[in-house]
């Protein structure tokens, strides 16, 4: 099948999970579920007050989540997380245009793949990845950033600038979708981005150009308009 060029370059979409694909923050809707009281206080820590790096700071987190509820916590994602509006549509209209669709995400695999399970083969996952072998739920970092080799930040657990840094710049068009100060690293390599909440505010104070959105929706009819007023091409 062809896939769609921009700018003589092949389209991928790369797009962040939490608060992005889902409406809430799944990791934030666990918490408040699952997890003792102290989860907001390391929260605000990470997102707001920066005393804690996300590498840092989520490992604490979900130690405040007792793994014998791993089955409870899979039922509750399935059915209280809610999908952000157009997410269906736009995942239908990227399958026929053949685009790659990468989640990147700073959440741990085993609460994703359940929120996504209606969409099972037609995505990548980059997540940090859940541990289960000791008394409460562990985070492995296998897409964490070398000491110093990731000049955005360095300091996520799971590195999504050295995800799309897979991709040369000059050979792939990179289309970045996130909401949260997680995803400023990976929005200064893509060449098109798409944000709201706090990405938006950041990007806004540091003048880096943003395109905004609040649908799925949104995202698909604005990346119509690119393809069919940039130059588009098509190959195998």
């Amino acid at each position: 099948m062809n896939i769609p060029h921009i700018n003589n370059k092949p389209v991928i979409i790369c797009s962040d999970f939490d608060g992005t694909i889902t409406k809430r923050d799944a990791i934030v809707m666990t918490l408040e579920r699952f997890a003792s009281p102290e989860w907001k206080v390391i929260t605000k820590k990470i997102l707001y007050t920066r005393e804690l790096s996300v590498r840092e700071g989520l490992p604490m987190l979900y130690k405040l989540v007792n793994k014998a509820e791993h089955d409870n916590i899979i039922h509750f994602l399935k059915n209280d997380v809610k999908i952000r509006e157009g997410f269906s549509t736009f995942m239908q209209w990227r399958k026929q245009l053949n685009i790659p669709f990468w989640v990147i995400s700073g959440g741990v695999d085993s609460f994703i793949h359940p929120v996504l399970e209606a969409w099972q083969g037609e995505y990548t996952l980059y997540s940090n990845v859940a541990n289960f072998e000791g008394e409460h739920i562990g985070v492995d970092t296998p897409y964490a950033p070398e000491e110093n080799s990731c000049a955005p930040c360095g300091k996520c657990g799971c590195c999504k600038v050295a995800v799309l840094e897979k991709f040369p710049p000059q050979d792939y068009f990179k289309i970045v979708i996130g909401d949260s100060v997680t995803d400023f690293g990976m929005a200064q390599v893509a060449d098109l981005v798409f944000a709201r909440s706090l990405l938006a505010k950041e990007l806004d104070e540091l003048n880096v150009p943003y395109t905004p959105y609040e649908s799925f929706h949104d995202i698909q009819a604005h990346i119509n308009t690119l393809m069919n007023t940039a130059t588009l091409v098509r190959h195998a």
